[in-house]
């Protein structure tokens, strides 16, 4: 599953990843888990804290499937108080990467292969593929 997190894809089209209000969605999928912790983290961060359980609200909303699922099982007075959405991010991750070492044996064998999903994707920009070998660290610590 990590090793999906990391693969290069384009972004041109970004009504895939919002709603028409605007909310970043997410089902679960482990390709778009670290993208959509990013820009939760910023939101939350952006947020005073008096408003913060609204933007929680909101952020709840923009999930679906499998992610929504795990986020009713947290319940949502967890969700809505302070440090919640770091309690449903870190269940979310838990969830999405159950087998964190394994994993992270993987992406190394995986990215010492020429050619492999790792390697510089044809397309990609050499700053686009820095940060993602950037994150492929961060997942092997």
């Amino acid at each position: 599953m990590a090793l999906a997190s990391l693969r290069f894809r384009r972004d041109d089209d970004h009504s895939k990843i919002t709603d028409k209000h605007g909310q970043y969605m997410f089902d679960g999928n482990a390709a778009d888990f670290h993208e959509w912790q990013f820009r939760v983290q910023m939101k939350m961060s952006a947020t005073e804290k008096k408003d913060r359980a609204t933007t929680s609200a909101k952020i709840v909303d923009g999930l679906k499937g499998d992610a929504f699922s795990i986020a009713m099982e947290i319940d949502s007075t967890k969700i809505l108080n302070d440090g919640g959405i770091d309690i449903l991010i870190a269940t979310l991750q838990e969830r999405i990467f159950p087998m964190k070492e394994q994993e992270a044996r993987e992406l190394f064998r995986q990215g010492q292969l020429p050619g492999a999903p790792l390697s510089k994707a044809a397309g990609e920009t050499m700053l686009q593929y820095v940060a993602r070998r950037k994150r492929w660290w961060k997942l092997l610590q």
